[in-house]
């Protein structure tokens, strides 16, 4: 949980300037912690836990990432146009 606190500031920071690039810092600070908390839960180094814990999911979090840069533009446009934002 300690990583999608960091995930939400880095996301807000970049969030003006490069939607992407925050998408990508954010989810790497959530893979750092997770990676660090699985290691020290299970007593195993840092690389193994990242062969465990985040290896399998990239492919999915690259999709995530493709498909929030998809519709974050158009999820937008429409709050503006309800006045939501």
């Amino acid at each position: 949980l300690v990583g999608e606190v960091f995930l939400v500031l880095i996301l807000g920071f970049c969030m003006k300037s490069s939607f992407l690039l925050g998408l990508i810092l954010g989810t790497l600070a959530c893979y750092f912690f997770g990676t660090l908390w699985l290691s020290f839960l299970n007593q195993i180094s840092f690389s193994v836990a990242l062969g465990f814990g985040v290896l399998p999911y990239l492919p999915f979090d690259a999709i995530k990432i493709l498909g929030a840069l998809l519709l974050a533009p158009r999820i937008r446009l429409r709050l503006n146009k309800a006045k939501l934002l």
